[in-house]
């Protein structure tokens, strides 16, 4: 840590103390706990709402900067930047105190967060519904690979997928029972790229919950689909249909 830059931190020994400090001048009460990089770097200040971990708490090293992030239910919900440390303290004192995001905005203007965590705001339906249309819209503006924005599709058109939460990454389209992490994935699948027959199609999504015949090769299976509670019937075992994607990836 450079002292020049945080005379407050050297002075109180510690992120937290200097956030302790801060909060004292202020006149609020503030409960924190130690960071995930060591003391004098991070911190953590602790939320009395209980669904809200403690808001994470870090310096910069080139220049005087407290970057920081809120996560709830394993889901990071807002992150944010600023120079003054009495900003991050009243960041901490809202976030506690369980303001929605919106509110936090209009309060602290440094504090950022997206439509997809406005949604889990709201809960797992919420947020499952503006994933799927987040990552149909994803699909649908990736020409080079058209047979990604099919499965994207043939998934989307099948109930029991339609439930669960999307992800993809490598043009692999993957399924979480739950919104927040940490969650495996209940199966991915991987379309082939070929111009003569697009493998994700409805019949081909079939094979993926089904032992019936289709143009899917099967592999050893990996992963094992089994239904969450909510979607029904009880769990069943159910072999994944892979396909090749050796000639198209995509970060994500």
């Amino acid at each position: 840590m450079d002292s020049d830059l945080y005379p407050d931190l050297a002075a109180a020994g510690s992120l937290a103390a200097a956030l302790e400090r801060a909060a004292a001048d202020l006149g609020v009460d503030l409960v924190t706990v130690p960071g995930d990089w060591g003391s004098l770097v991070s911190a953590g200040i602790v939320a009395s709402v209980p669904e809200r971990e403690p808001l994470s708490v870090h310096i910069g090293a080139e220049c005087r900067w407290f970057g920081f992030s809120g996560w709830s239910r394993g889901v990071e919900l807002i992150t944010g930047a600023t120079s003054a440390l009495e900003d991050v303290v009243w960041a901490g004192v809202a976030w506690g105190e369980g303001r929605s995001l919106r509110e936090l905005q209009e309060l602290l203007p440094f504090v950022h967060f997206t439509e997809l965590a406005e949604a889990h705001e709201r809960g797992p339906a919420p947020a499952v519904e503006v994933r799927w249309r987040l990552i149909r819209k994803e699909a649908a503006d990736a020409p080079d690979f058209p047979e990604f924005g099919l499965l994207v599709e043939a998934a989307h058109a099948e109930p029991r997928l339609r439930q669960l939460y999307p992800f993809s990454s490598h043009w692999t389209l993957g399924f979480n029972a739950r919104t927040g992490m940490p969650c495996p994935p209940e199966v991915a699948i991987a379309p082939r790229r070929t111009r003569a027959s697009p493998i994700a199609s409805r019949s081909s999504l079939t094979a993926v919950s089904s032992p019936k015949p289709s143009p899917w090769r099967r592999q050893s299976p990996s992963r094992l689909l089994t239904s969450p509670p909510a979607l029904g019937p009880p769990a069943r075992e159910l072999s994944i249909q892979t396909a090749d994607a050796h000639d198209g990836e995509r970060a994500g």
